[in-house]
């Protein structure tokens, strides 16, 4: 894990260490994925590893040690954990999503707690093609009846990007056009599932 300021990227000067387990092996240490700069001062990061090791590195305003969180925490569809993306609200809440793992998650620094998602029964099979994939390129929803649907685009803000109906069985729509993570819900009848899209 390196590090230098913004306006010394271009300089010859060294880079420093962000060093997780302050050991003087650096082979030893964890990659940490990216990071999030909390209002409050605070930083956000994960190691992708297994359920032990893996998982939410925290590092407190004004202090450098980092330190694993998992409470809360769910795994990925390889019982593994997966590295982490964190987003803010302007009010300091913070909301995270793992790869392959369906929840969304809110963090208050020591735990995490997956958003609540109503669980309804013989859910519809509902796919986006590509996912990931690039900005601005077209995916195609897949829809396993013709029944009307409503569907919203969002993003992890819950910014409304796009919404519209549809009476087919699939739908063609275009990606955003900055890159990150985006919530795309599905509502047919009394059904809602919401899709996660990751645009590159």
């Amino acid at each position: 894990n390196l590090r230098k300021h913004i306006a010394d990227v271009s300089s010859n000067s060294k880079w420093d260490q962000y060093l997780v387990n302050n050991t003087n092996m650096f082979w030893m240490d964890r990659a940490l994925g990216d990071i999030h700069f909390a209002q409050n001062g605070d930083w956000y990061s994960s190691h992708a590893n297994t359920i032990n090791i893996g998982g939410t590195y925290f590092r407190k305003n004004n202090t450098t040690n980092w330190h694993r969180h998992d409470e809360g925490l769910g795994l990925d569809i390889y019982q593994q954990r997966n590295w982490q993306r964190h987003v803010e609200t302007s009010t300091g809440k913070i909301f995270m999503i793992q790869n392959l793992d369906e929840r969304i998650y809110v963090t208050d620094t020591s735990r995490y707690t997956p958003t609540a998602i109503n669980e309804i029964k013989d859910k519809p099979v509902i796919s986006v093609y590509p996912n990931p994939s690039e900005a601005g390129t077209q995916k195609t929803l897949l829809l396993d009846n013709e029944e009307e649907t409503q569907i919203a685009l969002v993003d992890l803000t819950g910014k409304l990007i796009f919404s519209t109906t549809v009476k087919d069985n699939y739908y063609i729509f275009k990606t955003p056009d900055v890159k990150g993570m985006y919530i795309l819900h599905i509502q047919q009848e009394n059904t809602l599932q919401s899709i996660k899209l990751v645009v590159y």
